[in-house]
């Protein structure tokens, strides 16, 4: 079944033994933490930002779970960085039944790490654990806590197939490309099947560290029937500078 349905970033001091640390090396250092600050603090949007519009909203329900899609469009003329994304999937009546509000949650499932202008992305989170029947999902992009890097890496999705796997059935099957400098830990693949307007399955692939110049296969399991869909992608970098 199917229905249409910030963080405060910590800068840790880093001491090493022996030795110079690098500034690429003290960029990830503060990006880790970060991370972890988010993690640890849950997330909170109280204002939503007025430079991400949210085109549509979409939960999707099946036997392998409940997933949220938020499309996400950002309409100011500058990159943005750590978008903070909160959502509230409801039930009947509109009572809440899920909120991606925890502490400890991994980033991804509670933010986008890369908007470009003008660039519109199709943002999941398939770990949405729903009390009851949902029907509907509030999406809402919080301030950004950063400005963008002045160069900003380029992750390169190619085109997915289909394939059938004999225990978790219909996935979405590719390579992602990283053509940057850094090295790209966590990198999720966001994926889709659209028909028309209408979002019928949604899922996501994490490469856990793709090194530049390098690719990777992806594999995403769908929450709904991606067949005879059209398949959106997206790899938004995690590594910024």
């Amino acid at each position: 079944m199917s229905a249409l349905y910030t963080a405060t970033l910590a800068v840790a001091a880093v001491a090493l033994l022996g030795g110079c640390q690098s500034t690429q090396e003290k960029s990830a250092a503060v990006e880790e933490e970060g991370g972890k600050s988010f993690e640890a603090r849950g997330l909170t949007v109280k204002k939503v930002y007025k430079d991400v519009k949210v085109l549509s909203s979409t939960v999707l329900a099946d036997e392998n779970g409940v997933a949220a899609v938020g499309v996400l469009k950002n309409t100011s003329k500058a990159p943005l960085v750590k978008v903070p994304v909160a959502i509230d999937v409801r039930g009947k009546g509109k009572k809440s039944l899920f909120k991606n509000d925890d502490p400890g949650i991994e980033p991804s499932l509670a933010s986008v790490s890369l908007l470009q202008p003008g660039e519109t992305i199709y943002w999941t989170n398939d770990q949405v654990f729903a009390t009851g029947e949902p029907r509907s999902v509030k999406v809402r992009p919080g301030q950004v806590p950063k400005d963008a890097p002045r160069d900003l890496p380029k992750i390169e999705v190619k085109p997915a197939k289909l394939v059938q796997d004999p225990v978790s059935g219909v996935a979405a099957e590719g390579k992602v490309v990283n053509k940057s400098d850094l090295v790209q830990k966590k990198l999720v693949v966001f994926g889709v099947a659209r028909k028309g307007n209408k979002i019928v399955a949604a899922g996501r692939s994490q490469i856990e560290k793709l090194n530049p110049g390098k690719s990777a296969v992806y594999q995403i399991f769908f929450i709904g029937n991606p067949k005879g869909a059209t398949i959106e992608l997206a790899a938004p970098p995690t590594a910024l500078e």
